[in-house]
């Protein structure tokens, strides 16, 4: 039984959690880019040429994340959405009670 308190502290804490979340990733991501450009760059003996690969890597994964984003974020947004208000208006119909 939610109100609409508990929708939305349902709500704000799945954000929150996930932008913590996705600050903590980036940072790694970021990390682990650098640690891989210089790897790549010491293996080539030029920097510049690990710098590159990274950047374009990182530019197809974007391109990939692009195409994706109806798949990946915008549809699972929307199924978590209508998962949390259908629960309760089914709660609500099955106890009898209003809108």
């Amino acid at each position: 039984m939610l109100d609409t308190a508990d929708k939305l502290t349902v709500i704000l804490s799945t954000v929150a959690i996930a932008v913590v979340c996705f600050v903590i990733g980036v940072m790694v991501l970021f990390f682990l880019t650098f640690a891989l450009a210089y790897w790549i760059g010491q293996l080539a003996d030029n920097m510049a040429v690990g710098f590159l690969c990274i950047a374009a890597m990182q530019l197809v994964l974007l391109l990939v994340a692009w195409r994706k984003r109806n798949d990946w974020i915008i549809q699972p947004l929307a199924r978590m959405m209508a998962r949390i208000f259908y629960n309760q208006e089914q709660e609500d119909d099955e106890q009898g009670r209003p809108d």
